[in-house]
């Protein structure tokens, strides 16, 4: 009876080093893509306006007039496209960071961000109103 020897492959430094490399890719990409993530992250929280506020700004308010409230949804409808942009680019890079072996889609354009002045403006312009309505709905409930 004859035993097959195997022989053994002998590391060589041109081997270690294709090693190396090919484990610096694996670990890398999935940092990278929670880098990304975090990016949109933090782009998305710099928008002044937050999640409820937009969406009792998109939302009819009670006993508004019809117009009222369709302009303030009109008025939204930028900061809202960056909002879901952000949202959407961050779950990608987070859904890419845990199957780095995947391929990962081009980002789609950006859209634009609204200025901060145009933010602020939507704010005082529609919100105040909704939000003190807001608070008076409320504030029946809780006394």
């Amino acid at each position: 009876m004859r035993l097959f020897h195997m022989k053994m492959l002998r590391m060589t430094t041109r081997r270690w080093m294709v090693v190396v490399a090919g484990l610096a890719i694996l670990f890398a990409r999935p940092a990278r893509f929670h880098g990304l993530a975090r990016v949109h992250e933090r782009a998305r929280e710099s928008i002044l306006v937050s999640d409820l506020e937009l969406y009792l700004l998109i939302s009819p308010s009670k006993g508004d007039m019809r117009s009222e409230s369709e302009r303030g949804a009109l008025a939204a409808k930028p900061i809202l496209e960056i909002v879901n942009y952000h949202n959407a680019m961050s779950e990608k890079y987070k859904e890419a960071a845990r199957r780095p072996w995947l391929p990962v889609a081009a980002d789609p354009p950006s859209p634009p961000t609204p200025s901060r002045e145009y933010q602020a403006w939507v704010r005082q312009r529609f919100l105040d109103e909704i939000l003190r309505v807001f608070r008076q709905d409320s504030s029946l409930y809780l006394n």
